[in-house]
């Protein structure tokens, strides 16, 4: 069940503005989970109405200094159990059965959360007392200097108690050594199914939240450099690996092949038209499909090995569409839009019952491609990127891969081409595509 994150509430005289920092989200919550609440919708309860309250992203902030001291941060969403946890403040704080209470400076107001009574009932523990004579209570600490800043110890300590008991409910789980960091990646959608799969197992393993966004290779490569964000970049193919080095925003010590990638001609399933071979194409009435061959590693491979086997005069008059990522490309086939693409050999496997892979020969195949990832310049976490990329390398990682029949040695790729056949590299695009 969905939590809020956590905050830190931190005390200020009550001529002072009064700020709500936020916390990281508690490390149970997957990265699906975090986006689908994203930032809770914060509250500032106040008696005097006249003091407003600066309201920006998950963070309230008093912006007149009134003597109105008295809040409690409501979290609303969708009536889940969200606790308001605040950090203790010395012995008193550790009191649970007074420290209902949320005082104010002249006007006393009692303001506790749903959440709060939802968090005790599922411990069986004792029902909060009626808000009248809380009022009281807050009314007369609120009269001695002294015994507001302990009244405001025990709210604190409230809220806190609240939290134990949410988190309780989850007791059992290992603390994960990555909780509260973030590692952002673009990514070229060659590698989608098994990244996002990887990435899941790693999320869930450590704690880290893993922001993914999937494209083509070189409209991340775009992204990361128009944003100048992301830890680490993965593209699709050596080239544009290769374009990111020559701009400066990868660090190239870095960079490590995970899986290699082999070209080849993908059909719906049942393959209406009867495509065989490559030059099957160019005949008439066949509807082919490429990715975009400037910003997509699939489409580059496409134009070259045309060009390599001397058909692209031939096929080129076929294309109807180019498409913008390779999932968009696998999509193509999967949905009968056209009738081929020239793709990877692991769109079969993507959607088997849809789309069919038609092997070249291994005279046609130009080169092997290969997937690798590279911390970004932009990264300001390496140690944690560096965790992520070696967990890719590790067994567990290599057998998600394998389990989408990607190819995690280039002696498995060499089975499906010649001997002498290159790997990686870069292929010039020639004008006019």
């Amino acid at each position: 069940m969905r939590r809020a994150a956590t905050v830190n509430a931190l005390p200020a005289p009550s001529c002072e503005p009064t700020t709500v920092v936020p916390r990281p989200f508690p490390a149970s919550l997957s990265s699906c989970e975090r986006r689908r609440y994203g930032k809770p919708l914060l509250k500032i309860g106040l008696e005097n109405k006249s003091a407003p309250a600066l309201v920006q992203g998950n963070v309230a902030r008093f912006v007149e200094g009134e003597e109105v001291v008295a809040f409690d941060l409501l979290v609303e969403a969708f009536e889940l159990p969200l606790p308001a946890a605040f950090e203790p403040l010395g012995d008193e704080a550790r009191d649970p059965e007074e420290a209902r209470v949320i005082p104010a400076g002249r006007r006393a107001r009692t303001l506790y959360t749903e959440t709060a009574s939802r968090a005790r009932k599922s411990r069986h523990a004792p029902e909060p007392a009626p808000e009248s004579g809380c009022r009281e209570e807050v009314g007369e600490r609120a009269s001695k200097g002294a015994g507001r800043m302990a009244a405001l110890a025990r709210a604190v300590a409230a809220c806190a108690l609240a939290s134990v008991c949410v988190n309780s409910a989850i007791a059992g789980e290992e603390v994960r050594p990555l909780a509260g960091k973030t590692l952002e990646i673009f990514i070229g959608s060659a590698s989608k199914p098994a990244t996002e799969e990887a990435a899941k197992a790693f999320e869930d393993k450590t704690g880290c939240r893993m922001l993914l966004h999937f494209g083509g290779s070189g409209a991340m490569l775009s992204q990361m450099k128009l944003t100048r964000r992301g830890d680490l970049y993965f593209p699709g193919s050596s080239d544009f690996m290769e374009l990111a080095k020559r701009e400066m925003l990868v660090v190239p010590e870095t960079e490590k092949i995970v899986v290699y990638l082999i070209p080849a001609i993908n059909v719906p399933a049942g393959n209406p038209k009867k495509i065989e071979k490559l030059q099957d194409l160019g005949k008439p009435g066949v509807r082919v499909g490429i990715a975009r061959p400037d910003t997509v590693c699939v489409g580059l491979y496409a134009v070259e090995a045309m060009v390599h086997n001397k058909v692209a005069d031939l096929v080129k008059p076929r294309i109807v569409t180019h498409a913008e990522s390779c999932e968009k490309t696998a999509q193509l086939v999967a949905l009968g839009t056209v009738d081929a693409v020239l793709g990877w050999r692991v769109f079969e496997h993507w959607n088997p019952e849809r789309i069919k892979t038609i092997m070249l020969t291994p005279e046609q195949i130009p080169r092997i491609g290969y997937v690798s990832i590279a911390q970004s310049v932009f990264c300001n976490q390496p140690e944690v990127a560096k965790q992520f990329v070696d967990f890719l390398l590790s067994e567990e990682g290599k057998a998600i891969f394998r389990k989408w029949h990607y190819l995690t040695t280039v002696d498995e790729a060499r089975k499906y081409t010649t001997k002498d056949c290159p790997v990686g590299g870069e292929w010039p695009l020639p004008k006019g595509w």
